[in-house]
């Protein structure tokens, strides 16, 4: 199979032409490719939304999971938002986001934060900014938010095995259309039927 640049749809941008030129393989993404069994975007809302409502859950992840997962079905509209547009950073940049968020909303203390460089950064992440080398910011604050998003991700990975993998996994076993992307299984076919190898790569928990 030959792709062409001149072949690319109208509605993709192409970034940098390329000659004519055999496709001998095909690497695929599960998560959000052909899998939607890692319904990550709840998750992510529920977690930083408890945070930023809440405050800091437990450290110890016995205590933490069934705390938060005690508020899946409380609107958390701007963590859901926030879930949707942050797509693409770190984890552990989205903990910070909520961590910040608890902070400038009075329910996580910490007096040597300064409001105005907080809301600073809190809208940084959401405009897709991870770095801030321009603020000046205590060190130990930083350091300690940084900590705590580390703590925190791991609770939020611990909900996402509870709350994705488990439960829809046990669902896609008996309705698999459900958790599959539409128009996955005619993509993979269309490449098959055209002798090209198709590949699984992924570094999720599913």
């Amino acid at each position: 199979m030959i792709i062409y640049p001149e072949s690319a749809l109208a509605s993709i941008e192409l970034v940098t032409s390329f000659e004519p030129r055999e496709i001998v393989c095909a690497f695929h993404d599960i998560d959000g490719t052909h899998s939607l069994i890692r319904d990550w975007v709840p998750v992510m809302t529920l977690t930083t939304g408890y945070t930023a409502r809440y405050g800091l859950p437990p450290d110890d992840l016995t205590e933490a999971v069934p705390l938060i997962m005690a508020h899946e079905r409380e609107d958390f509209s701007v963590s859901h938002d926030f879930s949707i547009e942050s797509a693409g950073l770190s984890a552990l940049t989205q903990m910070e986001w909520a961590i910040r968020c608890g902070i400038q909303n009075g329910v996580i203390e910490r007096p040597d934060a300064d409001p105005a460089v907080n809301r600073q950064i809190i809208d940084g992440i959401w405009a897709g900014r991870e770095t801030f080398p321009e603020i000046q910011e205590d060190p130990a604050l930083t350091a300690w938010i940084q900590e705590k998003s580390s703590n925190l991700f791991r609770i939020y990975e611990k909900i996402l095995l509870l709350m994705s993998r488990d439960r829809n996994l046990a669902d896609a076993r008996i309705h698999p259309d459900r958790w599959r992307v539409p128009g996955s299984m005619e993509f993979l076919r269309f490449l098959k039927d055209r002798g090209i190898p198709n590949y699984f790569v992924t570094g999720a928990v599913v």
